[in-house]
């Protein structure tokens, strides 16, 4: 297939406006600008009069685009061009170059005024769609020529009908195979889900050509028994040649380190013993390899191989490789296809998808569809023509194809086809481009500097095909001269355009890059910011020069996980970051489930489940609070009553939205500006609830019908649809972290790319003919075609770097590293090459450090490019602020609060504390400490050098767990539960004699002991849970811990992120001793190498240390709360008996300092605490 174009620079005025154009825009040449002029051209019939004769309506001319996002912006961008041309019309001039040249090209210019002005008025009616919406209309509109056909509900999402599909074909066809066939089966998919994961990708590609046709049941056993025939036949040769084997190798000049006596005997026996056995699966002996004719070959000193056929054969049937995995592909595609057709059909449902394929369908049979669409829109653009697949392409070709009346732009990028993933097929636009004689395209670069422009050019120009089709050439973008000065500078110094950070590593994995990039590219923005703050680091733009803050920098990335790593080092420096293509539908947040009750309260105002669970609501909240400081706390809930009352009238009269809008107002009067900021996400998340609400509620008659649907919604996780995921409001400075993905299309000054020298390499063999430019499938997987699926993924990933790097206007930093994927003996270089930033570097080329560097150091000797190592550690230092809707609370300490309310422990409570430097190094000193020690003592087993850890922790819990039982239990029992905590039964003997000295020492002058405390009247690791109704903050605990418990003040502040919702944990043994309930908790710290050092200062010092106070005051009030709704009469001070720390390490009965730690709670603090909480 021919597949050259002839090209042609576009000029707005000259292009003929018949036939099908196409329009290549890189990235930044101003594509929907040009769409809007030649928008233009045909509403004011601008051109050759003999072609075009009449001037357009805005309803004829069709403007189809992909995203929703894209059509909006269109549609403005559309709007504002009409607008400017309008005013340039009445005034005669403009300070715009493009509308000033249109200008002159106007004749009459009332005509054009009264041309436009109408326009204006219609933009409503202006016909400007995503591909799937104008297959709708055009459908719907038609519809009484179809014989009904449109009535069916049209779904954005299909992913729950896929899974459906996949289910019944589990169940319908696997249920039914032999058991030997399952197996095989579970080895490659191990249930449905995995098996949709898998075969997904083919759903989005409709024109594969499979090679086999397997339609049922029978076909695959047939199949399967073929393969085990195959593998049978071989163990029947093995079986007859492997006695000579072993001689036939020794007779031959052969590599005996590999080939040694002790290796084929070894060899040898494990295969004849495979052959011996029953064929029930695929398995073949990796071993194998070393008897193929090709492996023996290579080892021989004389290359001469045996004449025995059984290493030919072994070399055959290694081939081979035996699977089930690509049949059952093929068997699953199809399959699950006709399924979900016949669900959807069921349901009376149609896909996106559907409608290209009705509309392609109906068109091809149809002609006089095809009639009225060319009468309604004679003429049409494609924007994102490159995100086209062959249905798309096929629709608009049948359209306009021959038709010298018409026109249709094609107006794309293919440098930034980036959507395969949902089946953009970047060879439909190849295909499309070579049915086309000749194109345009645009090459001057309106957005980005001089230097970085010319930066991309260069590094793009560095291969003859740096795309790797070579109809995809790089033409060189020519920057604006009013980009002159355009230009990124710190201490007046202009920063090279293209900063690529090279790790100093031979060989490094893609964990630890990971870890290293994210601290880079961290540091070099906290020091950009750290010069900003002093006036030091200026950007000049379009818009005149300004100092560099966080809203100007952008992070681009691939996934979430790489979102989640740069935002964990930029926490670290105090910088504010957001990932702004987050998915999540508001529908699952837990302001969604809080505006539920809130509503659920207003149609029943007198329940009172529903009103304590709105009550909970922070508006609702408000409202009691403001009730009870005006003094009229015993109406208050009549008071609540009322107003829910009142809001329901307002529901009723003016609709939903409007009442959710006036609870907010009224919330945010009663409140603090603190409070305002500390929920102005949930009021937003509210309101766009609001919006959905009033939106839905036209299709029902009751209000409790669409508290229902709301409910649904909350209870249903699926993929939200467009205008159900939680808006990103941008209202405060910080880094922009997005998908690669998201950005396209948008610009920013300053860009950073840490991660794109990952990559996946392909696991499908789908790939195309370079020639037909059609879609296969290799079910054999064989290596030629594995290797042209990943070419066509590396090409993808080129042009993903693409479209990451001219998403800068001033400066882009890069990450770059020699990247190992697979560890392999004596390999010299790296795997970068495979990846899109490699291969753009390298030239496809494989290099070992030295020569990457080689090669960077090229690239840079025109001050385009620089190579950096190291960045400098700085940190961040921002002034306290008001709290907007992307800062932080100034309580909070991590990043991803999604919801304060949350089931929470005293050790996730403490967690944060140990994440302190100065917590870290004490760990690591007592750490070392402990090691030196038992070097020393590794001769004597003691109870003070047994082994330390966790493992130690979880032993001794689980033997203290049976208290009552252990009398009964001898050494064996012992020894057993030391090896199953991976601990050396030596220890049994010290262990048996430690645990007789804990159960039988006397715990105070109650002589309470362990071993007669009746099993009765005690409870092993008591779990409990009690809820924190109001926002715990950690200030507050800290002022009521400190004022009232001395052991408190001694120790540091507590510091842990708001929380709401259930305290829970695990009491080691709560017991009865003379009518007094006690709390007992096990420790097994080690203090120290000697009883010394569990004196009651060490343990006071280690209790503060640790913060147990905080633990047992949390016991404490747990079971205070559980003894007061269990007992009458119930009193704090004489029924509960206090709390027992017990350091088991130091329990050796003869010696003092028995590591018991006792305390009787202060009873104000537990009361001050509990009304803290609830």
């Amino acid at each position: 297939m021919k597949i050259d174009s002839l090209k042609e620079k576009l000029n707005i005025f000259k292009i003929p406006l018949n036939g099908i154009k196409l329009i290549e825009a890189s990235a930044g040449t101003g594509k929907t600008f040009t769409i809007v002029l030649l928008y233009l051209r045909l509403l004011l019939g601008i051109g050759e009069k003999k072609i075009y004769k009449k001037k357009l309506l805005v309803h004829e001319i069709l403007v189809v685009t992909f995203t929703n996002k894209a059509k909006e912006e269109l549609y403005i961008r559309i709007k504002d061009g009409i607008q400017n041309m309008y005013l340039t019309c009445i005034n005669k001039t403009t300070s715009d170059s493009s509308f000033q040249f249109f200008f002159k090209e106007i004749h009459d210019i009332k005509e054009a005024i009264y041309v436009l002005k109408r326009a204006q008025n219609d933009m409503n009616s202006s016909s400007i769609y995503t591909i799937h919406s104008f297959c709708q209309h055009i459908l719907q509109l038609h519809t009484f020529h179809f014989n009904d056909i449109f009535e069916e509900k049209i779904i954005e999402n299909e992913d729950n009908l896929y899974l459906q599909a996949t289910q019944d074909f589990w169940r319908r066809f696997f249920y039914t195979l032999p058991e030997d066939i399952i197996k095989i089966i579970y080895q490659d998919y191990k249930s449905p889900d995995h098996l949709l994961k898998t075969i997904k990708p083919f759903f989005y590609i409709k024109s594969i050509n499979f090679p086999t046709k397997i339609l049922n049941n029978k076909k695959l056993i047939m199949y399967h028994e073929e393969n085990i025939k195959k593998i049978i036949f071989f163990k029947e040769m093995w079986l007859i040649y492997h006695k000579i084997i072993q001689k036939t190798i020794n007779d031959l000049e052969i590599n005996k380190k590999i080939y040694s006596k002790f290796n084929l005997i070894k060899w040898i026996n494990k295969i004849t013993e495979w052959a011996k056995s029953e064929t029930k699966d695929y398995t073949i002996p990796s071993i194998l390899k070393y008897f193929t004719k090709k492996n023996i070959e290579k080892n021989t000193i004389n290359n001469t191989c045996s004449k025995y056929i059984i290493f030919e054969e072994s070399e055959k049937i290694l081939k081979k490789k035996f699977s089930l995995k690509n049949v059952i592909i093929i068997y699953a595609v199809k399959k699950i296809h006709q399924f979900l057709l016949k669900e959807k059909k069921k349901k009376s449902l149609i896909g996106f998808n559907d409608l290209l394929s009705i509309l392609l369908k109906t068109i091809k049979k149809e002609k006089f569809l095809k009639d009225l669409i060319i009468k309604k829109y004679p003429a049409a653009f494609i924007d994102e023509f490159q995100d086209t697949d062959i249905q798309q392409y096929k629709i608009f070709n049948l359209l306009y194809k021959k038709n010298k009346t018409t026109v249709l732009f094609l107006i794309g990028d293919p440098k930034q086809a980036i959507y395969s993933f949902r089946g953009a097929d970047i060879f439909s636009y190849l295909y499309a481009k070579s049915k086309i004689k000749k194109y345009y395209y645009l090459d001057t670069n309106w957005r980005s500097s001089i230097n970085i422009c010319k930066s991309i050019n260069f590094l793009f120009s560095q291969n003859i095909n740096p795309f790797i089709f070579k109809n995809i050439p790089y033409i060189p973008v020519v920057p604006s001269s009013k980009n002159l000065k355009m230009n990124f500078t710190i201490n007046d110094v202009a920063q090279t355009p293209i900063s690529f950070f090279l790790q100093e590593e031979k060989e490094v994995s893609i964990d630890d890059y990971q870890v290293w990039i994210s601290k880079q590219c961290a540091n070099e923005i906290s020091f950009w910011l750290t010069c900003a703050k002093t006036g030091k680091a200026k950007i000049t733009t379009k818009n005149g020069e300004k100092i560099l803050t966080a809203n100007d920098i952008a992070i681009l990335v691939r996934n979430r996980k790489e979102a989640d790593l740069i935002q964990d080092e930029l926490e670290k420096l105090n910088i504010i970051s957001i990932y702004s293509s987050n998915k999540n539908s508001v529908f699952q947040t837990l302001d969604a489930q809080e505006l539920l009750w809130i509503l659920e309260s207003i149609l029943e105002p007198e329940n009172e489940i529903l009103l304590q669970q709105s009550m909970a609501s922070h508006i609702l909240k408000k409202l009691s609070l403001v009730v009870e400081n005006k003094t009229i706390s015993n109406k208050n809930s009549y008071f609540i009553i009322e107003k829910l009352y009142e809001y329901h009238d307002i529901w009723e009269k003016i609709g939903v939205f409007q009442m959710i809008k006036i609870m907010i107002l009224e919330y945010q009067k009663n409140s603090f500006c603190t409070e305002i900021n500390e929920n102005h996400i949930k009021n937003l998340n509210f309101l766009h609830i609001g919006e959905l609400l009033q939106e839905q509620f036209q299709f029902f008659h009751k209000k409790i019908s669409l508290i229902r649907w709301f409910q649904k919604k909350i209870s249903t996780k699926t993929q939200p649809e467009y205008n159900e995921s939680i808006k990103c409001f941008d209202e405060s400075p910080s880094i922009k972290i997005i998908t690669i993905h998201k950005s396209k299309g948008l610009e920013y000054p300053i860009v950073w790319i840490p991660f794109s020298i990952d990559f996946k390499k392909s696991t499908l063999a789908i790939y195309h003919d370079q020639k037909s430019l059609k879609t296969f499938f290799d079910e054999n997987y064989s290596n030629k075609f594995l290797k042209i699926a990943d070419e066509e993924r590396l090409a993808e990933d080129i042009r993903f770097l693409y479209v990451a790097l001219t998403r800068s206007i001033l400066h882009c930093s890069i990450g770059l590293a020699c990247l190992i994927k697979k560890i392999i003996k004596n390999r010299n270089n790296s795997d970068i090459h495979q990846s899109g930033l490699g291969f753009t570097i390298q030239g496809g080329k494989t290099m070992n450090y030295e020569g990457l560097l080689e090669k960077l150091k090229k690239l840079s000797i025109n001050n385009f490019i620089e190579v950096k190592n190291n960045t400098d550690n700085f940190s961040f230092s921002r002034k306290p602020q008001t709290i907007s809707l992307i800062c932080k609370n100034k309580f909070l300490n991590k990043k991803n609060i999604r919801n304060t309310w949350s089931i929470t422990s005293f050790s996730q409570l403490n967690k944060i504390n140990k994440l302190s430097k100065h917590h870290q190094k004490e760990v690591a000193l007592k750490e070392l400490c402990i090691k030196n020690q038992e070097k020393k003592n590794q001769s004597l087993l003691t109870i003070h050098n047994f082994p330390k850890g966790k493992k130690t922790g979880l032993m001794i819990h689980y033997i203290l767990k049976n208290l009552h039982v252990l009398k009964n239990k001898n050494s064996n029992w012992f020894s057993c539960i030391l090896e199953k905590y991976n601990i050396h039964i030596k220890w049994t003997s010290v262990l048996i004699y430690w645990i007789k000295n804990i159960i039988n020492t006397p715990l105070n002058d109650e002589k309470i002991i362990l071993s007669r405390i009746d099993e009765k009247s005690s409870i092993r690791e008591l779990e409990f849970f009690f809820p924190i109704k109001n926002m715990l903050y950690s200030t507050e605990l800290n002022k009521i811990i400190q004022s009232i418990n001395p052991t408190s003040i001694t120790s540091p502040q507590l510091s842990f992120n708001p929380v709401k919702g259930m305290l829970t944990g695990f009491v080691d043994l709560v017991f009865i001793w003379k009518k007094k309930y006690y709390i007992l908790d096990y420790k097994s710290n080690w203090l120290g190498k000697n009883n010394n050092f569990y004196s009651s200062i060490h343990i006071n010092k280690e209790i503060v240390k640790k913060r147990y106070h905080l633990q047992y005051q949390i016991y404490t009030i747990a079971i205070h709360k559980y003894l007061q709704k269990k007992l009458k009469n119930y009193n704090y001070k004489d029924d509960f008996g206090g709390v027992f720390y017990f350091f088991l390490r130091a329990i050796d009965c003869p010696k003092k300092n028995n590591g018991i730690f006792y305390t009787m709670p202060n009873y104000s603090l537990i009361k001050k605490t509990m009304t803290l909480i609830s």
